[in-house]
């Protein structure tokens, strides 16, 4: 067990953050010797008032009693002498050192642009960021301003009595704030240029980005309701039919049947044909493909009958196969969106960052591809809540339902087996072809010269 802890112990065991709010270091900083650096000055001050007042909680406040006696595995509720026995168990608190983050976003950003020009050898840009990094230095007081300090003990216990800190008095205040500390993440997950953004600051982001990511959903809902409702439309005037029953009805006298649907269609836009007109064009388009679409079968006005319903037809299957393709293109779009929004925000942590990517993502997407889709084309009046959908063409998951919208959704579905490898070799082309730019349009690959081995 002890060879185990030694080998997993890390510094976030004996370390916590506690956030430093400006006002407060404003204050501070009106007071500090300027003999020191003001980092310096807060790290020596910081130091010596929570090992003062971490000491004072926990051996003269019942709460920090009671968490002592918890860590040591006491009973709460232990005498004084228990009590006694364990704090001079524990000794007094020693801090080992202090690290800050900085309010330095804006100088890592623009440190970050330099390298990303001197790689694509875009020097004029990368002097450009250098006059920009020349100038966040005439701002150094306002490039040093710490926003949290890392505090790490020289013992694990003091770590874990400093996070079970509660009910402090005035008597227990650090630089003026409440003496509350925080569990840290490891450095390597600390996206430190984001360490200066407060509650508000996150609260007013979260707001925009959800705002901006609520536009493209509605976009998204008028894309989808205007292609579902023409589809539907058009759909709506060739319902299924059972076709070998209206040849048995209808029999030798089917044609002309048929030349007074489309006469009916004509005259009544949106109505239901009575199934003659489709099935009389399905056994033409088999018996006479090549002419039935010109013919017309003794239309009163000589109009091809046929190639109405067959345009109608065609554009309901191409919209609604377009429909599931347009739906994975809404969502790649998304899905950008939305991460990048999450990077926007700027959580501290990568691991709260790819956390809030992965869960918005997928609702903004579920939402897309399941909900509005069934939302547009819903039809609730008949039910006791109808939460305003009552303009669709479907009161239930009926046939019609299965044919339009379950066709869509399976479409989507079946694209996004492969999609992802699409969107790899997508990816890998464009690497290739970058390359291929970048070699001067040359597949092959430039050699060192040998009597030139210096030159590359």
């Amino acid at each position: 067990m002890i060879e185990w802890d030694v080998t997993t112990v890390t510094a976030g065991d004996f370390t916590v953050e506690f956030n430093i709010e400006q006002e407060y270091y404003d204050e501070w900083k009106k007071t500090y010797n300027e003999q020191n650096a003001p980092a310096y000055a807060l790290k020596v001050q910081l130091k010596e008032e929570i090992e003062k007042n971490l000491d004072d909680w926990i051996k003269k406040t019942d709460a920090g009693q009671k968490a002592l006696n918890e860590l040591y595995g006491k009973n709460s509720k232990s005498s004084k002498k228990v009590s006694s026995m364990v704090s001079k168990e524990y000794g007094n608190t020693k801090v080992a050192d202090i690290v800050f983050s900085f309010n330095n976003a804006k100088l890592i950003a623009a440190l970050r642009a330099r390298g990303g020009a001197i790689a694509a050898q875009d020097f004029d840009k990368m002097r450009a960021e250098e006059e920009k990094i020349n100038e966040l230095f005439q701002e150094f007081d306002e490039l040093t301003i710490p926003t949290t300090a890392f505090i790490t003990f020289e013992s694990d216990d003091s770590a874990n009595l400093a996070l079970d800190v509660c009910n402090t008095s005035e008597r227990h205040k650090i630089i003026g704030q409440e003496m509350k500390f925080f569990k840290p993440s490891e450095p390597t997950d600390i996206i430190w240029e984001n360490r200066h953004y407060t509650a508000f600051d996150y609260l007013l982001r979260q707001l925009w980005a959800a705002f901006i990511v609520g536009i493209l959903l509605f976009g998204s809902l008028i894309v989808i309701y205007a292609i579902s409702a023409y589809s539907m439309k058009l759909a709506a005037v060739y319902p299924p039919t059972n076709c070998d029953s209206i040849d048995m009805a209808y029999g030798n006298e089917i044609q002309t049947y048929a030349v007074a649907d489309y006469d009916y269609i004509q005259a009544n836009p949106g109505k239901p044909s009575s199934g003659c007109l489709q099935c009389f064009c399905q056994d033409q388009a088999k018996a006479d493909k090549d002419n039935y679409l010109k013919n017309s079968y003794g239309q009163a006005e000589n109009e091809p009958i046929c190639e109405g319903y067959v345009s109608d037809a065609t554009n309901v299957y191409y919209l609604t196969t377009a429909l599931s393709y347009l739906l994975i293109g809404i969502n790649y779009i998304l899905r950008t969106v939305c991460i990048m929004m999450v990077d926007w925000i700027g959580y501290p942590t990568e691991t709260e960052r790819l956390s809030k990517t992965t869960t918005v993502t997928f609702i903004v997407q579920y939402f897309n591809s399941a909900f509005l889709l069934l939302m547009v084309n819903a039809n609730m009046s008949e039910q006791p809540l109808t939460f305003w959908l009552t303009t669709g063409a479907m009161p239930d998951f009926n046939s019609a339902w299965f044919r339009s919208v379950g066709d869509i959704i399976v479409a989507a579905m079946v694209f996004n087996i492969y999609y992802p490898i699409i969107e790899i070799l997508g990816y890998a082309g464009l690497r290739f072809l970058f390359r291929l730019l970048d070699r001067g349009c040359c597949i092959c690959r430039k050699t060192i010269p040998e009597k030139h081995p210096k030159t590359w």
